[in-house]
């Protein structure tokens, strides 16, 4: 059951992302990305806020599996 709540979870996650790429990309206005090389975040483009915003969600993203994996959470 917990594995079923996980992905729906991630499938929903990945949705959200997805609607919120569309909906950026209508303004017009520049773009920019974050490539991970382990836990190394790179960013590229856009403004310092997104910068910042970007490489706080990779550090949290980073916390959360560690925390997960740390406290057998996970398989």
């Amino acid at each position: 059951m917990p594995s079923l709540l996980l992905l729906a979870a991630g499938v929903l996650l990945l949705l959200i992302g997805v609607l919120l790429l569309a909906v950026s990309g209508i303004g017009g206005g520049k773009a920019g990305g974050i490539v991970l090389l382990g836990p190394i975040p790179i960013v590229f483009g856009g403004s310092s806020t997104k910068a910042f915003l970007a490489v706080f969600a990779a550090l949290l993203l980073f916390f959360l599996v560690m925390a997960i994996l740390i406290g057998g959470w996970g398989p």
